[in-house]
């Protein structure tokens, strides 16, 4: 259990931004701007937990935090055509230029991971069973592919096969 101060300091900003959510100060706001005050409330909280048990969170610490929720929040839509750096960034409330930051040294930055994530996704569900009635088309479109030919030079590109080699492979066995 950890005890902090709610009189003075981070505690109390942290009590006093709860206490105007419970009283409704964001009930008239787009949800879009409570989701990114709520982002930045459990930043608050954090920092207010650290604080507490007196420790820093370090800049590559807090980056990696960032990077974390970024990620899941990425994860949950790469279904969405329209998923895009842009997006990502103003979700968070950052620059665009802040979301390549955070996604600096990965290959193709936040573009490329959303690429390789939807591509491994689809890999997965070429080899299901689940799948095999359903066009190759479709699994792409399902996670956020608009242009087949598109889909199917980048699956070649990442996997060394095309997704109809790799479902022939599955189905023959």
């Amino acid at each position: 259990m950890v005890h902090f101060e709610t009189q003075s300091g981070p505690g109390r900003f942290l009590l006093t931004c709860c206490e105007l959510i419970l009283d409704g100060a964001l009930e008239a706001s787009p949800s879009q701007t409570q989701t990114r005050l709520f982002k930045h409330l459990t930043d608050l909280l954090i920092t207010t937990l650290l604080d507490s048990l007196d420790l820093e969170l370090s800049v590559a610490g807090r980056r990696k935090h960032r990077q974390k929720h970024i990620r899941s929040y990425i994860e949950s839509r790469l279904q969405e055509p329209d998923l895009t750096p842009k997006s990502i960034a103003n979700a968070y409330g950052i620059s665009s230029r802040a979301l390549y930051l955070l996604f600096d040294g990965e290959p193709g930055a936040v573009s490329g991971w959303i690429l390789s994530k939807r591509l491994e996704r689809i890999y997965k569900d070429l080899q299901s069973a689940e799948y095999t009635s359903m066009a190759i088309a479709e699994i792409a479109a399902k996670h956020g592919f608009r242009n087949a030919a598109h889909f199917s030079r980048r699956f070649r590109q990442k996997f060394g096969l095309s997704p109809r080699e790799l479902r022939q492979r599955k189905l023959t066995g």
